[in-house]
């Protein structure tokens, strides 16, 4: 994830990585242990997964949170709460360390999506807009060489 300011606007590129079935297999192998925010998908047998959620992983960093949601035996349990393991679901996350970056892009994503009562931004700026991008599994933006 990036961030330019200009003014009182913050202008944040976020790069997702590949969606991944959320397994896990794939949490310990591909999913880093690094800070960042992450969205969940649910396969309803659509012609694409649903958003359930997105979230952000600080202390512990993203596998742990995500083990967490999918492994009754994980120490970083969260809240307590597992996933429904009956249906498939699916993962994507973007990397940061800055906490404050994380609650702009999570505010503008809920602001977008009509639940601005969900999250809180940093205080820092009076605009904040995301771009989104996709990367490959091997880390560089789709449709670059």
């Amino acid at each position: 994830m990036r961030r330019q300011a200009k003014d009182d606007s913050a202008y944040y590129t976020v790069w997702w990585s590949p969606l991944y079935r959320l397994t896990k297999d794939i949490v310990t192998r591909v999913i880093p242990s690094v800070s960042g925010i992450f969205e969940i998908y649910y396969d309803d047998g659509g012609r694409s997964p649903q958003l359930l959620g997105r979230s952000r992983a600080y202390y512990g960093g993203l596998r742990n949170t995500l083990r967490g949601l999918i492994d009754p035996d994980s120490p970083y349990p969260l809240n307590g709460e597992l996933l429904d393991m009956m249906r498939p679901h699916f993962v994507r996350y973007a990397l940061t360390r800055v906490t404050d970056d994380m609650d702009d892009v999570l505010y503008f994503f809920a602001i977008r999506g009509g639940n601005d009562e969900e999250a809180d931004d940093s205080g820092r700026f009076n605009m904040i807009y995301v771009k989104e991008e996709s990367l490959t599994p091997d880390g560089r933006p789709v449709g670059r060489a």
